[in-house]
C-alpha cells in the first residue's frame, strides 16, 4: 500500500445550527491543515446556512456547501458526493468536537502502518463543570479505549479515516436512508464495509474531544440513546441471524444487565454504564425484533 499523501485527504464536517462549536473545531484544525495540506469540506444541513459566516471567518481553507434535505444521511452522502476527483481518503469528524495536536498525523500514520481501509480514533467526552457526578464516575457517555492496531468490526463517523476505494465497493447511496431518522447509518455502513472485506483498525493516539452539554447529562437522554443503539444493533444482527435468535439475545441482555446493575449497587461499585448499557441495549434489540424502530433525529426541517 502506498503512503498516504495529505493532499489526497479531505476532512468532512457536517454541521447543523451549531456555529459556535463549528468555529472551535475549525480553529483546532487550522495549524494542522497549514502544516499537512489536507482539504476541509463543510456540509451545512441548516437551510438557513447558519455555518456559512463561521466558514468565511475561519483561518482554514474550507469548501462549503449547503445540503437542505433534512437528516444526517443526506448530509453524509453530500460529503461523499462533493469530494474532489483527486481525493482518495475522507475523514469524518463531528461539529461539536475539537482535534488534539498530532491528530491528523496519527490517523494517517496508522493507516500507513497497518495497511488498512478504515482508522477509528477515540472521542474524549468533555463535561460541563456542574455535570452530575454519577455520570462521570459511572463511565456514562464515555467511550472505551483500545490498543492501537486493534481490529474492529464496526466504527462511527465521529473520528474516522476511510479509504474511498473501499467505499466504492458498496452500492450507492453509501449511507442508507433507512437510518436517516433513527441514527446508525454510520454503523450500518461500517457493517457493510466489514462484510465486504475492509480492514478496520483503532488508533488510540488520534484523539478528538467532544463537548457534552448538560442537556445530555441526564438519565432520560442516556436511556433513550442507549436503547437506540441497541435498536440499530438488533436491526443489523437480523441480517445474518434469525429474528428469534436476536430476540433471545436481546432478552438475555436485559436479564443479565438487570442482575449486573443490582449486584453492582449491592457491592458498592455503584451505578455503572457497563451494566446499564447491557440492559438498555437489550431493550432496543428486542424492540427491533418486534418491529419497533426508535426515531431519534426527526425534525421539521
Amino acid at each position: 500500500m502506498e503512503s498516504i499523501t495529505a493532499s489526497t485527504v479531505t476532512v468532512g464536517i457536517i454541521t447543523y445550527k451549531r456555529p459556535a462549536l463549528l468555529a472551535e473545531l475549525l480553529n483546532s484544525l487550522e495549524s494542522q491543515q497549514r502544516m499537512a495540506g489536507f482539504k476541509i469540506l463543510v456540509v451545512d444541513n441548516d437551510p438557513n446556512g447558519s455555518g456559512s459566516e463561521v466558514v468565511e471567518a475561519s483561518g482554514c481553507s474550507v469548501a462549503y456547501i449547503s445540503e437542505p434535505t433534512p437528516g444526517i444521511v443526506a448530509a453524509r452522502n453530500a460529503v461523499l458526493e462533493s469530494l474532489s476527483s483527486d481525493c482518495q481518503w475522507v475523514i469524518f469528524v463531528d461539529d461539536d468536537e475539537t482535534v488534539d495536536a498530532g491528530w491528523f498525523e496519527n490517523l494517517v500514520g496508522a493507516a500507513n502502518q497497518f495497511a488498512c481501509d478504515v482508522v477509528l480514533g477515540p472521542v474524549i467526552s468533555v463535561f460541563e463543570p456542574d455535570c452530575p457526578v454519577w455520570i462521570t464516575k459511572g463511565g456514562f457517555i464515555q467511550r472505551p479505549s483500545r490498543s492501537t492496531g486493534s481490529t474492529l468490526r464496526t466504527a462511527a463517523t465521529n473520528n474516522v479515516l476511510i479509504k474511498l476505494d473501499a467505499l466504492r465497493k458498496l452500492p450507492e447511496p453509501r449511507f442508507s436512508e433507512d437510518f436517516s431518522l433513527t441514527g446508525g447509518s454510520d454503523a450500518e455502513l461500517f457493517w457493510r464495509l466489514n462484510q465486504s472485506g475492509a480492514r478496520l483498525v483503532w488508533c488510540d493516539e488520534a484523539t478528538v474531544r467532544e463537548s457534552v452539554p448538560n442537556s445530555r447529562a441526564n438519565l432520560k437522554w442516556i436511556f433513550r440513546r442507549t436503547i437506540r443503539l441497541g435498536n440499530v444493533s438488533g436491526r443489523l444482527l437480523q441480517r445474518s441471524r434469525p429474528r428469534l435468535v436476536v430476540l433471545l439475545l436481546g432478552a438475555g441482555r436485559i436479564v443479565v444487565g438487570f442482575i449486573r446493575m443490582i449486584a453492582s449497587m449491592l457491592t458498592g461499585r455503584g451505578f455503572r454504564d457497563a451494566d446499564f448499557s447491557h440492559f438498555a441495549k437489550g431493550i432496543g434489540m428486542v424492540g427491533a425484533c418486534l418491529g419497533t424502530i426508535v426515531v431519534e433525529y426527526k425534525r421539521a426541517s
